[in-house]
């Protein structure tokens, strides 16, 4: 079993994603047993994590509530590992009631760009190393140019942190994806 953990905005809707009914995700129930080949928690400051129904209630995780109001962080790297510091006991109960039984990979999801993601990534990325003992791999999502100069520069700033972090990691950029009409909002709307 593979368990996927999206960290704020863009990689709560990567598994989201993954939860929708349809013939990817059919097959793959079929190949797996009949049990979900993919267990999924979401996780952010955002109180959009609420609105992505796909996602079972008890695996979208609100973090952060108390110090930033469901607002998200704004791209604020250091404030998003702060808060995953913080409130790492309540994301890793989570995961735990998602995964009964020990996954054989972890999926960590997240934006270098903004800042649940880029700074949650590596203390969550710690956290299942240590409680787990299985690898971590992060599939890290670069900004396109349309999100703007900030963007761009939180995901040079984070990218090493990010990486550092994990046992492998894939690299996605929605520059790239924008570019064929693929990027990662299009593709959550579709």
């Amino acid at each position: 079993m593979v368990s996927l953990i999206g960290l704020g905005g863009a990689g709560s809707k990567v598994v989201a994603t993954f939860y929708r009914k349809d013939p990817f995700d059919l097959l793959l129930h079929k190949f797996s047993r009949g049990e979900s080949p993919v267990k999924g928690v979401a996780i952010d400051t955002s109180n959009h994590i609420m609105k992505l129904d796909n996602i079972p209630v008890e695996n979208r995780v609100l973090i952060g509530n108390s110090r930033v109001k469901g607002r998200g962080t704004g791209g604020d790297a250091e404030l998003g590992r702060k808060i995953m510091t913080e409130e790492s006991e309540l994301a890793l109960a989570a995961v735990k009631k998602a995964n009964p039984e020990k996954p054989e990979l972890f999926f960590v999801v997240a934006s270098a760009a903004g800042g649940t993601g880029a700074g949650g990534l590596p203390v969550i990325a710690d956290i299942l190393k240590k409680v787990y003992g299985v690898p971590v791999v992060g599939i890290v999502i670069l900004p396109s140019k349309s999100e703007g100069t900030i963007f761009t520069k939180n995901a040079y700033k984070n990218f090493d942190a990010m990486t550092e972090a994990l046992d492998g990691t894939i690299v996605l950029d929605n520059g790239v994806m924008a570019g064929r009409g693929e990027d990662m909002a299009a593709g959550h709307r579709a």
